[in-house]
């Protein structure tokens, strides 16, 4: 595009956006795409940018970004266009900026977009205005959201939505590291519900699984933060007990084998009644991450047989 000598900024970048071609480029992409002087109006206003915010070039062409009309907020809420523009920032110290923001839609409902801003600059290298790409980001969210819901079934046992065994031991390591470095308590408990395979030859698979989850409903309110309550084989539970000592821990441990043994489930073959059993493992004082793990690993292998027994 020729370049010409013209008087001030706002009149390069308006005369920028005059030429037919360079607009029939700019609204055949996808993108949203605005263009605004060094005041924050409005000089252009692609289709996509229609598109997406279901603006029209003729409802913002002239009109101030600032004033509210898209009002892009992030995702606290806080509104972008008073405070945080990233327009505004990149006009300030022309650096560009890539931003996540909701945009207001012209139907009144939010659009989720990635936001790039790019400073202008006319002739004398000064910054007479900014461009501003947006693309829908809703797919990118909702891929998101599949995710982060993958990842939390990899890590969450579908019986009981309790921590499976893989979570249970991702906490693991630096619960004893933390207990080793600061010099405190942890416990290990692991309560298995007795006689398991024999319920669900009596009762049935669906009576067991019933099992399970009144045991894990059970346990769940005994097991606060900074507990964790989770699933840890097909029968068992374990929770890490920072900052509790090996008296408390049993005193616990024994709490929970007796409300577990005080519930019963009502099946077609009558009621049964569940009793637990306990094992607790102390991490000692000065003991390495690795000897600890190597002997709670044994001992939640091979677990004692009576309740309420300790390693």
């Amino acid at each position: 595009m020729a370049q010409t000598n013209l008087p001030d900024a706002q009149r390069v970048t308006a005369a920028a956006f005059d030429d037919q071609s360079f607009r029939l480029i700019l609204d055949s992409i996808q993108d949203g795409i605005y263009v605004v002087d060094r005041d924050r109006r409005i000089l252009y206003w692609n289709n996509g940018a229609e598109r997406l915010s279901g603006y029209s070039s003729d409802d913002v062409v002239g009109r101030y970004c600032h004033d509210g009309m898209l009002a892009h907020v992030d995702c606290q809420g806080n509104c972008l266009c008073q405070n945080g523009c990233p327009l505004a920032a990149t006009m300030n110290d022309a650096k560009a900026r890539l931003a996540q923001v909701f945009l207001h839609h012209k139907q009144g409902h939010r659009v989720p977009v990635q936001v790039k801003a790019t400073a202008l600059r006319d002739q004398t290298g000064e910054i007479c205005g900014a461009v501003e790409v947006f693309t829908d980001n809703t797919k990118q969210q909702a891929m998101n959201r599949m995710l982060r819901s993958l990842s939390n079934l990899a890590l969450k046992d579908p019986l009981t939505d309790l921590p499976n065994q893989n979570a249970l031991q991702g906490k693991l390591r630096p619960a004893v590291q933390e207990a080793y470095v600061y010099e405190q308590s942890l416990s290990l408990l692991l309560i298995e519900v007795e006689r398991f395979h024999e319920l669900i030859e009596r009762y049935g698979r669906d009576a067991g699984d019933n099992a399970i989850r009144v045991t894990a409903r059970t346990l769940a309110p005994m097991a606060q933060p900074p507990m964790t309550l989770g699933r840890w084989q097909i029968d068992q539970f374990l929770v890490l007990v920072p900052g509790m000592n090996g008296a408390e821990s049993h005193a616990l441990a024994a709490q929970m084998r007796m409300l577990i043994e005080r519930c019963f489930v009502e099946t077609s073959k009558g009621i049964m009644r569940l009793a637990a059993s306990s094992h607790v493992v102390e991490y000692h004082a000065n003991e390495t991450p690795d000897v600890f793990l190597a002997r709670a690993a044994d001992a939640l292998t091979s677990p004692k047989e009576a309740s309420g027994k300790s390693n």
